[in-house]
């Protein structure tokens, strides 16, 4: 089975000599962010908001790559603020891989001595008060136990005398921003239609019902409808959209794979045959095809 384990602990720990351990047992590879950075920025710190973003990128990038060709990760990085494991678990809980974390804790004055030590080496260091520092803003008592939810897609089966749909995406698909931000729903009203798309769609709709499924807040409802009516000639049959509450235990948004999911139970399952969907987000265009349902991604969607 394919793994997915990410290190936590202060610096000069031991994480990473832990990482290369756990790695070399289960035939793993260790992505390691200081490495990250130095190959990318000639420097294992810069300070600069826009080179970490860079850094996370190819972390990101790294991850997914290995994951997705079967191959088990272990994430060398301190990980301390929570946010960060559950980016990395729910990412797991997308590609279906096995997810845990190992804890490193070594006592303060232990992880002084190491990174006094790597400064002398002239290896990468972060000093004392780095150290201190992160042990005051997150002492390991606090430390939270992070998990990666199970999602479980259970595969639609066609069946006969059910009317016919087709399932359409808004965002990326069947509309375009511009120069809204995706988060500013006061402003759907502007946004340019696919006219390929939107051909397409009135093509299809004399023959089959149209489901418009948005992972948009659905306090937006009525300036979505408002601009479906205006463009997209034809009309459609059904709009369903996030629901505003979609958020997990932490009051955090439902990824858009998990929301539409949830719609198509709640909505289309067992009440239409789907022909074919249309969207182009890479993790929602996965989820429809793991529901068994032809999907024809529009777009490039790695986000």
């Amino acid at each position: 089975m394919t793994t997915l384990t990410c290190m936590r602990g202060y610096s000069g720990s031991g994480k990473s000599t832990r990482a290369a351990e756990i790695a070399k047992g289960i035939g793993a590879v260790v992505v390691n962010r200081d490495s990250l950075r130095f190959m990318l920025l000639g420097s294992y710190w810069t300070g600069k908001r826009e080179d970490e973003d860079r850094v996370t990128v190819a972390e990101e990038a790294q991850v997914e790559a290995f994951l997705r060709n079967g191959t088990s990760v272990v994430v060398d990085a301190t990980h301390l603020h929570a946010p960060y494991l559950r980016k990395w678990a729910r990412l797991a809980t997308r590609l279906g891989v096995d997810f845990g974390v190992v804890d490193v804790v070594t006592p303060l004055d232990e992880c002084k001595r190491h990174d006094y030590s790597r400064m002398l080496k002239g290896d990468r260091y972060v000093g004392d008060k780095v150290i201190d520092q992160q042990a005051k803003k997150w002492p390991v008592e606090k430390w939270p136990l992070v998990t990666a939810e199970p999602f479980v897609i259970e595969p639609v089966e066609w069946i006969p005398g059910l009317p016919e749909a087709i399932i359409v995406d808004i965002d990326g698909t069947l509309a375009h921003m511009t120069g809204r931000s995706p988060y500013d729903y006061s402003r759907v009203g502007e946004d340019a239609p696919d006219l390929a798309i939107a051909e397409l769609v009135r093509v299809v709709g004399e023959y089959v019902s149209i489901l418009i499924v948005s992972g948009r807040d659905d306090d937006c409802r009525d300036v979505t409808a408002d601009w479906l009516e205006a463009n997209l000639i034809g009309g459609y049959d059904e709009l369903h959209m996030r629901p505003t509450k979609a958020v997990d235990d932490r009051g955090n948004k439902l990824p858009d794979y998990q929301v539409k999911y949830d719609l198509f139970n709640q909505h289309i399952r067992g009440k239409y045959n789907v022909r074919f969907v249309l969207d182009d987000r890479t993790q929602v265009v996965e989820m429809w095809r793991a529901l068994g349902l032809k999907t024809l991604q529009v777009e490039p969607g790695d986000f």
